[in-house]
């Protein structure tokens, strides 16, 4: 999993980054995280706003601070169906292709 939180280095913007380093850290996840403060980079995200956490891809909140209900609805979602799909021989199956 691959998150970026992008901000021009506000104090908004690093208690973004804070608060999803400690949820991840909370909840055992492993994730590749980044602090992207470039506003060349922010500007080709096409982000209308910072702080902004994207996860895979996908933007999570853009110009405000991501909830904690948003990130474990986010966050948490992949793992528990990577666990059903292996508590039920799916898992290696779906890897392979």
């Amino acid at each position: 999993m691959e998150i970026k939180v992008y901000g021009a280095g506000c104090s908004a913007c690093h208690e973004a980054y804070e608060t999803v380093m400690s949820f991840l850290s909370e909840n055992g996840i492993a994730a590749d995280l980044d602090y992207i403060q470039d506003e060349v980079a922010i500007t080709e995200a096409g982000l209308p706003a910072t702080p902004a956490v994207v996860i895979d891809g996908e933007v999570l909140v853009a110009g405000r601070m991501p909830r904690r209900q948003e990130l474990e609805q986010r966050l948490m979602r992949k793992p528990l169906v990577d666990m059903w799909w292996k508590k039920n021989g799916i898992l290696a199956e779906r890897q392979d292709h």
